[in-house]
């Protein structure tokens, strides 16, 4: 990631040496069950994300994260979200990591996914939320109407939202939400 940092790989060069990696390393379908085990989703995430259908919110994930583990945690992450962008992982016959499709929509690119949300729901920026919590959350956070830092791991997106919380409770993001 410091090759990409620093300007000596592009975002796409950066995840393509990750999946060598992963190749290398024989990384299969099958281990990212195993480590899934290790993460948890945020307290009330289903409870909360219902909460937002059901007031008629559109729910879009931009993620720099990887889709093999999104589907291991949330395996019907494509009802709950109406958008998904995210890095996408190819395997090979033998279930093997081959490959990448990268997002364009990690890191500044988050802003134009915001937008394009928004274009697609008849909305305008202004309209829009981002809850973000990473060091690649600060520009989308400070370009949404409302940027909430949840829970804040970066000084630039806490300093770019509108709201932090710090509590591991989906259900105050939403409180806050519908507050906006």
């Amino acid at each position: 990631m410091r090759k990409y940092l620093i300007g000596q790989y592009t975002y796409r060069q950066w995840c393509e040496w990750a999946v060598e990696m992963y190749r290398i390393r024989s990384l299969k379908k099958s281990d990212f069950s195993t480590i899934a085990e290790e993460l948890s989703l945020t307290h009330n995430f289903r409870p909360a994300i219902g909460k937002l259908r059901e007031k008629g919110y559109a729910i879009g994930l931009l993620s720099g994260g990887i889709d093999t583990l999104l589907y291991e945690m949330v395996p019907d992450a494509d009802t709950l979200f109406d958008r998904i962008y995210i890095n996408r992982l190819d395997f090979d016959d033998e279930g093997i990591v081959c490959g990448v499709r990268t997002t364009d929509f990690d890191f500044d690119g988050k802003v134009d996914g915001l937008k394009q949300l928004a274009s697609e729901y008849d909305a305008s920026l202004g309209q829009t939320v981002f809850v973000g919590e990473g060091f690649n959350d600060s520009a989308v956070t400070a370009a949404a109407g409302l940027g909430i830092a949840y829970p804040p791991h970066d000084f630039g997106t806490e300093a770019a939202s509108d709201v932090q919380i710090g509590e591991d409770d989906l259900t105050t993001v939403v409180e806050a939400i519908l507050a906006y």
